[in-house]
């Protein structure tokens, strides 16, 4: 009940503006019982018997307001288009009582119908979400899917080093797990103990902190594990010409520019073998994948492009070629600018 404000001198045909600013509803059963949907708009047929009329019933607003919607025109349902597409009951409600400059609106001079209409509008948008909501499932994960069975002592490892919690032993140091000791060839470890055939060659990886730990361990793995001829790229590099280099420095010899490996760059001397894995330093075309840190799989090799192919998610087996590109060397990493081709 929502109580009003009747003053000595006023009509009691005057509404006046209410005293309290909350609205309660009353709804007879037992706190077992589901509520039902609103029937307030029943329907009588010819042979006498009524239908409630659902609160999603695209006729609803029609029906209810009368005097807004003289012509009956149907309001949302779920194939209510606009400029061709779908949309949802909110953005179909946001539209119809959207001002618009030099375009009559009868719902903007409603006076306080068109308020009660605006609840209503509420009620139904919420109501209409609350039951999409209820369409789902709800899984609780209660198992880390990132680690395997035989990894769950590493992990837990990990984060009491994280979090400060691991036991020292002596000095500041501290146990490590015996799972992910070496035995001193950590590279026969990782790769040479797999199958040819299987795909846990592609995803596994050695980190290394520096470049050239990782150059020594490509170069290893490139020499052992993988068998066939190394094939050389040789890049072409080039010293930028800059008014504003000392001359010394713009007459360096070409072979010093062969010697440097800037961050970002490949090397001059690019090793490759057939079904070797390689990585992409650059976005070269993110709507096809291939961009930074993607991993392919070499198969074929040529003086201006290699073949590839994905060896990860959904576009495995996809065929790519990546062509030599015209890298910069990253500004302010030397007194000089150069390119590699």
């Amino acid at each position: 009940m929502l109580p009003f404000e009747v003053g000595p001198q006023s009509d009691d045909r005057v509404r006046n503006l209410p005293v309290d600013n909350e609205v309660a509803a009353i709804y007879y059963g037992n706190d077992t019982e589901e509520m039902t949907e609103r029937k307030d708009i029943f329907v009588t047929s010819k042979d006498g018997k009524r239908k409630p009329i659902h609160h999603m019933y695209k006729l609803r607003d029609a029906l209810t307001y009368p005097l807004l919607f003289p012509l009956g025109n149907p309001a949302y349902d779920s194939n209510t288009l606009f400029n061709l597409k779908r949309i949802s009951r909110i953005t179909y409600y946001q539209n119809l009582i959207a001002y618009r400059p030099q375009v009559f609106n009868p719902l903007h001079y409603a006076g306080l119908l068109f308020q009660q209409f605006l609840v209503d509008v509420f009620t139904t948008v919420e109501t209409d979400r609350l039951n999409y909501i209820r369409q789902f499932e709800l899984f609780k994960l209660d198992q880390n899917m990132r680690v395997n069975q035989d990894e769950e002592e590493f992990a837990k490892w990990v984060l009491n080093v994280g979090d400060g919690n691991e036991k020292y032993i002596t000095n500041n140091k501290i146990s490590i797990p015996q799972i992910i000791r070496s035995s001193g060839d950590l590279i026969k470890e990782v790769f040479e103990g797999q199958d040819q055939d299987s795909t846990d060659k592609w995803t596994s990886v050695i980190l290394a902190s520096t470049n050239k730990t990782v150059d020594t361990i490509n170069e290893t793995v490139l020499d052992k594990v993988i068998p066939g001829e190394v094939v050389h790229l040789l890049s072409a590099d080039l010293l930028l010409s800059n008014p504003s280099v000392a001359e010394d420095i713009q007459n360096l010899p070409i072979e010093y520019l062969n010697s440097l490996a800037p961050s970002g760059m490949p090397v001059h001397d690019l090793r490759l073998k057939l079904n070797c894995i390689v990585m992409v330093l650059r976005n070269l075309n993110i709507k096809n994948g291939i961009c930074n840190g993607t991993r392919l799989i070499v198969k074929g090799i040529n003086s201006k492009f290699i073949t590839c192919e994905h060896i990860l998610n959904s576009r495995i087996g996809e065929t790519v070629f990546i062509p030599r590109i015209i890298l910069m060397s990253p500004e302010k990493e030397f007194p000089f600018t150069f390119s590699r081709k």
